[in-house]
C-alpha cells in the first residue's frame, strides 16, 4: 500500500457518563442514550446483520473511535454460533492509547470478555497498521486520514460502518471523493449503514452508486441512512438520448420507483415525440422523488426540475425552440 502518513493523537475530554469527547470535532464518539444498543441498530440492522455474515465475510469501517463497533461484530459473530472468521477493517486518524480505550470500553458490561483481548494487542504504530485477533474476527485497523488510506487500500469490503464524526463538525469525513472510494472498495451487492441522515451525505453515496433508504434513527435521532451498491446494470444513466429532436435541455435518464410519477411524466410529453427510455423517474434538484420526498434518486445533469415545474419548463423550452431562441435550465 505504500508509505502511510503518521497518526494524528486525539485531544479528549470525558462526559459525564463516561464517554470520550474529541475536543477537535466537538463530538461524542458514542451516543449518551446507549453505545452498545445504537451500533447494533444502525450498523448491526443497517447493514442487515447477522443474517449476512458468514464465513470470510468482511466488515470496513470509517472511524475505529474507541473499537466498539469492532466488538459488538465479535459479540454478534459469536452469538450465532456458525463457523469461520470474519474480517474486519478500520480506518482511523486519531487512533486512542490503550488506557483511553479502557476507559472508554469499561461501562459495557457484555463486552467485558472481549476488552480484555483487544487491550492486550492494541499498540498502534505511528504509521501503518495494526493486527487483532479477536474470537472469530481477524482484524486490521490503517492509521492515518483515510482520505490518503482508504484510495491505497488493496480490498473490498462486503459492509460499511460509516462512523466518522458528525458531518457538520468533521465535514471531510463525508465528502464526495471519499464516499465514492466507500463505493469503489465494496463488493457487489454490498451494503453501508450510518447513524447519519444528512442530505450531502445521503446524496454523495446515491452519485457514488448505492441505492440510499433514509431508515428510523436510534434514540433522539430521528433518521439515519443505509444502502446497497448497485449492480452496474442498475446505474443512472449519464447520458440519453434527448427527449425529443429540439428541447435538449430536458433528458431525463433517471430510473423510476413510482409508476405514478412515470405516468405523469409521460403525461406531458409531446405525442409526437420519441421517448428512448426505459424507465423514468421524476425529481427535485435535491435528487428526491417529488411525489414522495421520503424515497431518494439520482438525477443526471441536464434535469434539475421537480415535477411541479416540468411541465411548464418542457413547454416553455418548445416554445423557445420553435422560436429559433435559447433557454437555459
Amino acid at each position: 500500500m505504500g508509505p502511510m502518513p503518521e497518526r494524528q493523537k486525539p485531544q479528549l475530554d470525558w462526559t459525564a457518563d463516561g464517554a470520550p469527547w474529541a475536543r477537535a470535532f466537538g463530538d461524542r464518539y458514542f451516543s449518551a442514550e446507549g453505545g452498545l444498543d445504537e451500533s447494533c441498530h444502525v450498523f448491526l440492522a443497517g447493514n442487515d446483520l447477522p443474517g449476512r455474515l458468514t464465513d470470510g465475510f468482511h466488515v470496513a469501517e470509517l472511524g475505529f473511535g474507541s473499537g466498539l463497533n469492532l466488538l459488538v461484530l465479535a459479540l454478534c459473530w459469536q452469538r450465532t454460533g456458525r463457523p469461520g472468521t470474519l474480517r474486519y477493517t478500520g480506518f482511523e486518524a486519531f487512533p486512542l492509547t490503550a488506557a483511553d480505550l479502557a476507559r472508554a470500553l469499561g461501562g459495557f458490561g457484555a463486552l467485558a470478555g472481549l476488552v480484555p483481548q483487544l487491550l492486550d494487542q492494541w499498540a498502534p504504530p505511528e504509521a501503518g497498521e495494526i493486527r487483532l485477533r479477536l474470537p472469530g474476527v481477524a482484524a486490521q485497523v490503517i492509521i492515518g486520514d483515510a482520505g490518503a488510506t482508504l484510495p491505497r487500500w488493496p480490498e473490498k469490503a462486503d459492509a460499511w460502518f460509516l462512523d466518522g464524526f458528525a458531518p457538520a463538525h468533521n465535514p471531510a469525513m463525508w465528502g464526495a471523493e471519499l464516499m465514492a472510494e466507500v463505493a469503489r472498495h465494496t463488493r457487489p451487492g454490498g451494503s453501508f449503514a450510518t447513524y447519519t441522515a444528512a442530505g450531502a451525505v445521503r446524496r454523495a453515496l446515491a452519485a457514488s452508486g448505492f441505492r440510499v433508504e433514509r431508515r428510523p434513527g436510534f434514540g433522539r435521532k430521528r433518521h439515519m441512512s443505509a444502502g446497497r451498491l448497485r449492480p452496474a446494470s442498475d446505474s443512472p444513466v449519464t447520458e440519453a438520448p434527448p427527449c425529443c429532436t429540439k428541447c435538449r435541455h430536458h433528458t431525463i435518464s433517471c430510473r423510476i420507483s413510482s409508476d405514478f410519477v412515470a405516468g405523469r411524466v409521460l403525461s406531458f410529453h409531446p405525442k409526437n415525440r420519441p421517448v428512448n427510455i426505459e424507465t423514468i423517474r421524476a425529481t427535485n434538484r435535491r435528487g428526491m422523488n417529488a411525489e414522495n420526498p421520503g424515497i431518494t434518486g439520482a438525477v443526471d445533469g441536464t434535469c434539475r426540475h421537480g415535477a411541479s415545474r416540468m411541465r411548464q419548463h418542457h413547454r416553455r423550452q418548445h416554445e423557445l425552440a420553435e422560436r429559433g431562441t435559447g433557454g437555459g435550465a
